[in-house]
């Protein structure tokens, strides 16, 4: 029998938060607009804390993990674009560079 994974390695934390930060960038207009700071306050852990979660099952090979990584896979709709590089990131790697990279 395979036990599932229900605690959060500090290596998929520190995953989840750069990827957390990613979303939360990427929000930033979104949020000036519409969003409270207090209401980001409240969306930046939930955010977080689904893409942890969504690490952690994709990881585990547990059946009942399985299931569930399967099934939030499955709602995915299928009018949702494709994912593709934000144009911030785009820009940043193509733009002239003065240091030593």
């Amino acid at each position: 029998m395979t036990t599932e994974v229900t605690e959060v390695t500090d290596e998929l934390a520190d995953m989840a938060s750069y990827l957390g930060m990613c979303v939360r960038n990427a929000l930033e207009d979104f949020h000036v607009e519409h969003l409270s700071d207090a209401q980001m306050a409240i969306l930046n852990p939930i955010v977080r804390n689904a893409i942890v979660t969504g690490l952690v099952a994709a990881g585990d090979p547990g059946v009942r993990a399985s299931i569930w990584a399967a099934f939030q896979a499955d709602l995915v709709p299928d009018y949702w674009e494709r994912p593709e590089l934000l144009p911030e990131y785009l820009a940043w790697l193509r733009a002239e560079r003065t240091d030593s990279d």
